[in-house]
């Protein structure tokens, strides 16, 4: 299958982990594709992300907010993100 066919394709995630505590979250996933960690704060239902670091083929790169990830990384995070309470409308 080629990089072309896997976009438009819900990512699959081996395992995940969701913390949240005291208006912080924190999102743990990992898949074939590498680890994502995404941080941030949850007010009133509206997530604000702080920061998001992609681990691939044993390189950690961190970004700060969802502005400078790829199309595809962009898509995985975000399918992340609705599983933080008031994710889901």
């Amino acid at each position: 299958v080629s990089d072309s066919d896997k976009k438009d394709k819900v990512a699959k995630f081996n395992s995940m982990n969701v913390n949240v505590n005291d208006g912080a979250f924190e999102i743990k996933a990992e898949g074939d594709d590498g680890k994502i960690t995404i941080t941030g704060t949850l007010d009133d239902g509206q997530k604000t992300v702080g920061k998001v670091t992609i681990t691939r083929d044993g390189e950690t790169t961190s970004y700060k907010g969802l502005d400078k990830l790829s199309k595809s990384d962009r898509a995985r995070v975000e399918q992340l993100l609705n599983n933080v309470g008031g994710g889901r409308k």
